[in-house]
């Protein structure tokens, strides 16, 4: 059986299989490799929050191969009461997130958002559990006194 887990020791199963059906491939095992935010250049902050019910989880992954989707890294995950520690992404050119809400019914749900982040500028993932689904929005963070829809999205 395939385990995942993420730093902070969540069972990703769920979220290997969700990606796997996604066409990660078919009977091979993949691993998942963890955001490493290496690169050079301008920087911009991702943080993440959710609004999710008790035993509800979500993970944020960064596609690395942003012209097909492809090469998926866990940025982080988290639940109803812990989110994921905030990282750093590349500015300046075109980021590509997938927001995996994971309900304990086995229901599930996945939005993907691309956007060109400022440098120097934070950037929040803000997702939220539904009956019928989820959503997700990318805001721009900057100001805390004044979060807005990142406009890139």
């Amino acid at each position: 059986m395939l385990q995942l887990r993420d730093s902070s020791g969540h069972n990703l199963v769920r979220v290997a299989a969700l990606l796997l059906s996604a066409g990660l491939g078919s009977c091979a095992q993949h691993t998942v490799p963890n955001y490493s935010p290496i690169f050079t250049g301008p920087s911009a902050r991702l943080l993440m929050r959710a609004q999710l019910a008790p035993r509800e989880i979500y993970g944020v992954y960064s596609l690395a191969g942003t012209d097909d989707c492809s090469k998926p890294q866990l940025v982080g995950t988290g639940n109803a009461t812990k989110n994921p520690t905030a990282t750093v992404i590349a500015a300046g050119k075109m980021n590509t997130l997938d927001i995996l809400v994971l309900k304990p019914d086995n229901g599930a749900c996945k939005l993907r958002w691309s956007f060109v982040p400022k440098a120097n500028h934070s950037y929040l993932v803000s997702a939220r559990s539904l009956t019928g689904g989820c959503a997700a929005l990318i805001l721009d963070a900057t100001d805390p006194d004044n979060i807005s829809p990142e406009q890139s999205a």
